[in-house]
């Protein structure tokens, strides 16, 4: 069905707020209307109001989430979104707004001072990250699970203990839904996505046969929680995207006008940096240096045999460079110690049957192998995702073959075996195969 929607752009600018909207033309009971409907549900007209009464609601001000300084500035967000849409009475007006509703001083200093929710420019800055980060978020994330993401990484920033994540899951929403509504009304969601599209199309050549952005998975949301966390703090300058679409978001964030770097050229000190790490590119020191081993009826590992009771001497078969045979080698010992407490018992179904199979399990792990002491939270990701069982040998196999690796790593290696990814994988290669 056609469209009946009339577009009309306003020759005329308009100021900032509500008066803006009377001088489009909706009546003061309509202005009305949108008020009370932003208090209760969110919307364009009230994100600056509902963004301070959050505020109000924590005991804090905006920096206290917006920590990092320099990531925005309002005026030029104001000038670079400066055209408004909205449909009214089934037209969609636009018109542009003139001037910034604050200068560089306030957007700059506005935590200087508590902020007084009846001024609606004193959470102008957060108010532009805000409508940017959801309307990215929006390509990649359903809206509950942008509203969970959200409160953790505002639970994170806060130091919030559990009646602070309480409060955020009650009344964040409302915030939310008012970004999504001023990123929508200042034209900031195709240009966006756009820029989102062509970031995926440059780091994921496989990309173009999709026609939606795909959705995050558990371990990539993981990861958009530890850069949003990283691009609102203040404490470190440098990120590592390990995921595409983690790098497009801020790709999409810096079109948006955040000052962020991705190119490696910071255009000052201390300027916020992404970089991407690219998903076949290996953790740490040892995948650095390792070089790709020939296959086939050249291999080396097909002309070499190794004693049957000395499997560690196939490690010899790799053509590494020494070190790394000998960390090697050190991984090897340290994974015999961890097997030497587990015993595999086959068994068999009675009556056995031509269809019926022979299967193995773990005998009961004795207590003298039990965990004895407290590893950090991505040892146990990594024990989790690659050991039937845990025990103390296992934790501290992994925490030796993770000694040099970022906190990070594991992260990347779950969102690599989840499910969804290797059936992306899969039908990567089966359609590359059809070709």
């Amino acid at each position: 069905m056609a469209s009946t929607q009339r577009e009309y752009r306003m020759a005329i600018s308009i100021v900032a707020g509500t008066k803006g909207l009377i001088q489009l033309g909706l009546s003061i009971s309509d202005v009305a209307l949108l008020i009370d409907q932003g208090k209760k549900f969110g919307n364009f007209v009230r994100v600056r109001q509902n963004d301070g009464d959050l505020f109000d609601l924590l005991n804090e001000v905006p920096e206290a989430v917006l920590k990092r300084r320099g990531l925005v500035e309002a005026h030029e967000m104001e000038t670079k979104w400066s055209e408004q849409a909205i449909v009214h009475q089934g037209r969609k007006i636009k018109a542009k707004i003139c001037g910034s509703t604050a200068t560089p001083v306030e957007s700059t200093n506005m935590g200087k001072k508590k902020k007084d929710s009846n001024n609606p420019e004193s959470a102008e800055g957060f108010t532009w990250v805000m409508a940017a980060i959801v309307a990215v978020l929006d390509n990649c994330l359903p809206a509950s699970a942008i509203h969970r993401l959200l409160v953790e990484v505002f639970a994170a920033l806060l130091n919030g203990d559990d009646d602070v994540k309480k409060a955020l899951k009650i009344h964040l929403d409302v915030n939310i839904k008012s970004s999504r509504s001023f990123a929508c009304a200042r034209q900031m969601v195709v240009p966006m996505k756009t820029e989102v599209r062509k970031s995926l199309k440059r780091c994921w050549p496989d990309f173009k046969r999709f026609e939606s952005i795909p959705q995050l998975n558990k371990a990539e949301t993981q990861h958009m929680k530890s850069f949003l966390v990283w691009l609102l703090d203040n404490r470190e300058t440098q990120f590592t995207a390990m995921f595409a679409m983690a790098f497009a978001t801020a790709e999409a964030l810096k079109e948006a006008k955040l000052h962020l770097c991705t190119d490696g050229n910071p255009a000052y000190e201390g300027q916020a940096c992404v970089r991407y790490r690219a998903e076949d590119q290996a953790f740490g020191s040892l995948g650095s240096q390792i070089t790709p081993i020939s296959r086939g009826l050249n291999s080396r590992t097909l002309q070499i045999s190794w004693p049957r009771d000395r499997p560690k001497t196939m490690i010899d078969t790799l053509g590494v460079p020494r070190h790394l045979e000998d960390i090697m080698g050190l991984l090897w010992e340290l994974g015999e110690q961890a097997a030497d407490e587990l015993t595999l018992v086959g068994k068999a179904d009675i009556p056995f049957e031509t269809t019926k199979e022979v299967y193995y399990c773990l005998q009961e792990v004795p207590l003298s192998a039990a965990v004895a002491k407290k590893f950090p939270t991505h040892i146990g990701m990594v024990v989790n995702l690659g050991f039937p069982v845990r025990t103390q040998k296992i934790y501290a196999a992994v925490e030796m073959l993770l000694k040099e690796e970022k906190e990070d790593a594991p992260i990347w290696l779950q969102a690599h075996v989840a499910q969804d990814y290797l059936l992306r994988i899969e039908n990567d290669s089966v359609a590359h195969q059809g070709q």
